[in-house]
């Protein structure tokens, strides 16, 4: 993560209204699809996107730090991640199929379901209900590094935080999580990786095996890459999630804002090569 070197305003975006709770629902991993999506989304697709992580982080403590206390910048926040992904980055979701009653064909599905995405670049349909999202940055990418990332939400919510919190990000949150990153993976595995920067799973799904799927789709491009994964998380319980999917604790911090402090696990996993046959 870098620090944008201008800020450059822009009109605010459309605005993202949280996905209703649902009931837990009954997901065969086998039917569970895993897609990158290929071309650029429409700001539509964007908010279904920002959506489903709204819905995830809903109850996410360390999101109270990212925006200051203060909630209802959260799909604002969220939000500016998945533009700048949209410009610069990698987005991947995973699909489950639509229950029958949920198959109006609009791109906000009636009540409680998510609609499927159309790509504009790549004019292909993907069906299906959104039930997890990542955020990655594949090598040579990072978020916010460019002035067209920025724009596609950073900037707004920027302007919409106070101005302690705006303060935060660019003297505080910014530049330890740039320090940290480059001191638990060097610079050139910073430079050359694969960073999950966003990973969720609306609840409603938990338990089902979307996240597992989602990660082996993901760790299988990086190996093909050849290109180490890197994370960072501020949940113990997921740090040992990860480490028994082959990562590695390489630093700990803990970082503090007005909301208290919490600690901060920044974890790397090596690229399985594979024997060529014979």
């Amino acid at each position: 993560m870098t620090i944008p070197k201008s800020l450059t305003l822009t009109p605010s975006t459309p605005m993202v209204k949280p996905l209703p709770k649902r009931r837990p629902t009954r997901v065969d991993e086998d039917a569970v699809e895993v897609k990158r999506i290929e071309g650029t989304l429409t700001d539509e697709e964007v908010d279904l996107v920002t959506e489903v992580l709204v819905e995830a982080f809903a109850d996410d403590p360390f999101s109270l730090h990212l925006v200051g206390g203060n909630m209802d910048l959260n799909p604002t926040q969220l939000r500016s991640v998945v533009g700048a992904a949209n410009v610069g980055g990698v987005i991947v979701v995973g699909l489950v199929p639509h229950s029958p009653s949920k198959r109006s064909g609009h791109p906000r599905e009636e009540e409680e379901g998510t609609g499927g995405l159309m790509c504009r670049e790549s004019g292909r349909q993907i069906e299906g209900e959104i039930a997890g999202v990542m955020i990655f940055h594949g090598p040579g990418q990072s978020l916010n590094s460019s002035k067209e990332q920025c724009e596609a939400g950073y900037n707004q919510f920027l302007e919409e935080v106070d101005e302690e919190t705006r303060r935060w990000w660019l003297e505080y949150w910014n530049p330890l999580l740039a320090r940290t990153c480059t001191s638990a993976f060097g610079e050139d595995t910073a430079l050359h990786a694969w960073d999950l920067h966003l990973f969720g799973v609306r609840p409603a799904f938990h338990g089902k095996g979307v996240a597992s799927k989602m990660m082996r789709f993901v760790q299988s491009l990086a190996d093909l890459d050849g290109a180490p994964m890197t994370l960072q998380t501020q949940n113990e319980v997921n740090v040992h999630i990860y480490e028994r999917k082959g990562f590695q604790v390489k630093e700990q911090i803990e970082m503090e804002s007005r909301q208290g402090k919490s600690r901060f696990w920044f974890l790397l996993r090596k690229p399985e090569l594979k024997e060529p046959t014979k």
